[in-house]
């Protein structure tokens, strides 16, 4: 089999190790946990040292099914029967470029997924996908849920959380945590990855944080003008992650580490658990979605054929039914083409704030805001890519819907003729 993505740049073909810095994840539902935590309660984060949970939501199920809608048979009347004619009018429902999107959904898969496993099995699929071999159907239909199964096991889950760990921090900012997290994921002893995961990260990330401490000069850069951003952001950041950070770093009792803590690491992570959110349950909604579609348009086929093959008693009948049915899958693209308007304005304004951040940041440099400016850019690149996806996919299910009224006017029972 010839790889379809052997010349990508970014990727080795095999994707054994998808951690290039151009391939951004997504991630499960995400939300801070740790020992200690804020007498405020239990949704307060520890941002000393919290832990990156992986849990997939346990409203929305775990399996992929494509919606392959497929084509109506050729009507079989007998020339010269009485509907011959009109049977002949029917049309065959076909969703544009159906088998492209399943294998554009399994490439989102490949680049976005938190787990490696999965990643590593849907670049497989999509790869390597062809009409003899049809591995991205079968990704869809079994090897996903498999994968992701194996996948949340305790030693992959701790792979996830050194991955995730990796792209949230750099070189600059996080020298400590870098280290560690490159030699646990560079071992092959699941017990050393196991103990950066239970405190190795927090460990290296005081670490750092005693080293901007020590230097002082990031302390030193602060303005009021710097405190009062992060306190605007408390109330008025569209991410619920950045906005539970920036009030923990503006909290009574704070200190300028904190503050500076927020600028250096606190702000880019907590974004980016924003990101990966909103990625993930449009993901997962969008994958139900086209699962109940799927069921709809098959039990609309059935009865279209059921129409195509009536005798005349019962053509009539057959044909509202089917009418009934193409309405049914006509219905079901409502929620969909609502979200991914909504998930559109969501990205719309996510991306106007951090154009506006990465502004900020070039204009005021210094240690603090120069520590914003590189995942300033990508959030702004990322964005961008986020609304691009949602008019994608709400053009996608409005040609869904097109389609699944055309095909029920194409079966619609004609008007009986008045006599005479």
């Amino acid at each position: 089999m010839t790889c379809r993505l052997a010349d990508h740049g970014n990727l080795r073909p095999d994707l054994s190790d998808c951690r290039d810095g151009s391939v951004s994840c997504c991630y499960a539902h995400l939300e801070f946990t740790g020992a200690q935590r804020i007498a405020g309660g239990p949704d307060a984060p520890d941002l000393g040292g919290f832990v990156i949970r992986h849990a997939l939501r346990a409203t929305i199920a775990l399996g992929l099914t494509a919606a392959v809608f497929g084509t109506v048979s050729a009507a079989a009347a007998a020339p010269g029967s009485p509907a011959a004619s009109e049977r002949s009018s029917l049309g065959a429902f076909k969703p544009a470029a159906l088998s492209d999107h399943d294998a554009a959904l399994v490439r989102f898969i490949a680049f976005k997924d938190p787990y490696p496993l999965v990643r590593r099995t849907a670049y497989h699929a999509f790869a390597y996908d062809s009409p003899t071999v049809p591995l991205v159907r079968r990704f869809i239909d079994k090897d996903f849920s498999l994968a992701l199964e194996q996948a949340q096991a305790t030693e992959q889950r701790d792979e996830a959380f050194i991955d995730q760990i990796l792209r949230m921090h750099d070189d600059a900012t996080s020298p400590h945590v870098m280290t560690e997290a490159r030699r646990a994921r560079a071992s092959s002893l699941p017990d050393v990855k196991a103990r950066f995961v239970a405190d190795g990260y927090a460990k290296a990330r005081l670490a750092d944080r005693r080293i901007r401490e020590s230097e002082g000069k990031h302390v030193a850069a602060l303005k009021k003008f710097d405190r009062d951003y992060v306190l605007m952001l408390s109330d008025r950041a569209p991410g619920k992650q950045v906005k539970i950070s920036a009030a923990w770093a503006t909290r009574v009792g704070s200190t300028d580490a904190d503050i500076v803590e927020f600028y250096a690491f606190t702000w880019a992570s907590a974004s980016r658990m924003d990101l990966d959110q909103h990625r993930i349950d449009y993901f997962h909604r969008e994958m139900a979605w086209r699962r109940s579609i799927a069921a709809l348009a098959d039990e609309a086929l059935v009865a279209q054929r059921k129409a195509e093959n009536a005798s005349a008693e019962t053509e009539h009948a057959l044909r509202q039914a089917a009418v009934d049915a193409w309405g049914a899958v006509a219905g079901q693209t409502t929620p969909a083409r609502v979200a991914w308007v909504d998930a559109r304005k969501v990205a719309e304004e996510q991306a106007a704030l951090w154009a506006t951040v990465l502004a900020d940041a070039k204009r005021f440099g210094g240690p603090n805001w120069g520590a914003v400016t590189d995942p300033a850019t990508k959030s702004v690149e990322e964005w961008d890519e986020e609304i691009t996806a949602a008019n994608e996919r709400a053009a996608y299910w409005n040609g869904v819907l097109r389609q699944a009224q055309a095909a029920a006017d194409a079966v619609r029972p004609k008007a009986p003729r008045s006599a005479g």
